[in-house]
């Protein structure tokens, strides 16, 4: 089954960014946690540095379009999220 092409909505798009962030900083907490407890970890070095030269600008640039959004966007999309999860939670 070939899977179809789906147009981002900004809606989705605002997902996206939000999920990109959200993962960047889960990692980067773990990559501390673990560089403040073994300084010289190298396995934590490593990826830390990958990161860095390869997730670190899309991270930042998801985390600047998220700033960019107007407060009606935002309380919108916080709208939504509470329907949809008001709506999951009475099936």
């Amino acid at each position: 089954m070939i899977p179809h092409q789906i147009e981002q909505t900004p809606s989705t798009a605002v997902d996206a960014d939000a999920r990109t962030v959200v993962e960047a900083k889960r990692l980067l907490r773990r990559l501390a946690t673990v560089l403040v407890t073994s300084p010289f970890d190298e396995h934590a070095h490593a990826e830390l540095l990958a990161f860095l030269t390869t997730g670190a600008a899309e991270a930042r640039a998801a985390w600047g379009r998220l700033n960019a959004l107007s407060d009606q966007e935002l309380t919108a999309k916080a709208r939504g999220a509470v329907l949809g999860a008001a709506a999951r939670g009475r099936k």
